[in-house]
């Protein structure tokens, strides 16, 4: 197993990790570092025991959703492979296979799971040797392709949530609170499908539908739908 751990600052500065306690946010980085090299950790409340955290702090990181829980007790870490890129000749399979066949992927390489619109994790994981790739060993597609997962992985879904915002301007501020805030995709583009058919975003042309980064500032994906869904 590799013994090396990274995090991604755009996981850890965001506001939904730092709004956190810090014990529960110390509970993270040491689940994350006993964690296999596909993210599972078989036994949390052990790990819980010995740094003296309690239970609440365990569920505050399954309810903000930087954890995913399955029966038994095993739990993985949501954002680990946005964490982690390990180089194949250090890379160990997980022990819980059976667990991690439910997993998929999305776009921005978060675990997810909801089948709808994902990668099976079994066809979109890619380790590469950053050495082979230096010396020329890896072909330039297999390159062409890192780079173009990395940089789904730095852009943490904003593209997705760009093309479906039905106002686009000022795409760069909108892009920069994107990557402060670190939205879940999945749950902006949902509320964004009955926000779009909404009275208020239909009055006068879209006059009242907030600038996307003010809606991203805001934290409308929030809102709750209310009877002036038209669609």
């Amino acid at each position: 197993m590799a013994v090396k751990r990274m995090f991604s600052k755009h996981i850890v500065d965001s506001d939904a990790f730092l709004e956190m306690p810090l014990s529960t946010q110390a509970l993270y980085f040491h689940l994350n570092m006993k964690a296999d090299d596909d993210g599972f950790i078989g036994n949390p409340k052990r790990i819980m025991k010995m740094i003296g955290a309690n239970d609440d702090e365990y569920k505050v990181l399954i309810a903000k959703k930087f954890l995913l829980e399955f029966d038994g007790g095993v739990c993985v870490i949501k954002h680990w492979l946005v964490h982690n890129t390990l180089r194949k000749d250090t890379y160990h399979p997980s022990l819980y296979e059976d667990l991690k066949s439910n997993l998929y992927k999305k776009i921005n390489n978060i675990y997810t799971l909801n089948e709808s619109g994902n990668l099976p994790l079994t066809e979109s994981q890619l380790t590469v040797n950053a050495d082979k790739v230096r010396e020329g060993k890896v072909s330039k597609g297999k390159v062409r392709l890192v780079k173009k997962i990395k940089d789904q992985q730095v852009d943490d879904g904003f593209d997705l949530f760009w093309n479906a915002y039905p106002k686009k301007v000022g795409k760069g501020k909108a892009e920069e609170a994107w990557q402060k805030h670190q939205p879940d995709l999945e749950t902006v583009l949902k509320t964004l499908t009955w926000q779009k058919g909404s009275k208020q975003w239909f009055k006068e042309n879209g006059t009242y539908i907030p600038n996307p980064t003010t809606y991203i500032n805001q934290k409308r994906w929030l809102d709750e739908p209310t009877e002036e869904v038209i669609f």
